[in-house]
């Protein structure tokens, strides 16, 4: 029997079951903190993703190489989120954190802080 698709869940997870992990994170590694309060996750500001990349003291110069590259996937003044993790660990960093973005599946004005951690040897779920 084939099941109705559940309307308030997006096509690929059909079936999940909600859950929240508690986890610990070994932090201690390189973090690039990028503002983006107010901003939805999926389209982060470029500009602020420049001026974090800045205060951690990469040249505009070298910025540019990485836009460039993905020059395709910056649009609008926007970076996808995958373009800033692959940006971000070219330049060394273990860790970003995208701070006070939107990050909701249904909208919403909730401002979250939202952390990529590229090793996942650094993450221990807490039983």
């Amino acid at each position: 029997m084939l099941q109705e698709p559940d309307p308030q869940r997006a096509f690929d997870y059909q079936e999940s079951v909600p859950k929240t992990m508690e986890v610990s994170i070994n932090d201690n590694g390189k973090t690039l903190k990028v503002p983006a309060y107010g901003e939805r996750f999926r389209g982060i500001d470029a500009n602020a993703v420049r001026q974090a990349l800045n205060s951690e003291g990469i040249s505009n110069e070298y910025i540019d190489k990485y836009y460039n590259m993905f020059q395709n996937d910056i649009r609008g003044g926007k970076m996808r989120t995958d373009i800033l993790a692959i940006i971000a660990q070219q330049f060394g960093f273990d860790i970003v954190d995208v701070l006070g973005v939107l990050d909701s599946y249904h909208g919403g004005t909730t401002k979250s802080t939202v952390r990529m951690v590229f090793d996942p040897n650094r993450i221990k779920i807490i039983n």
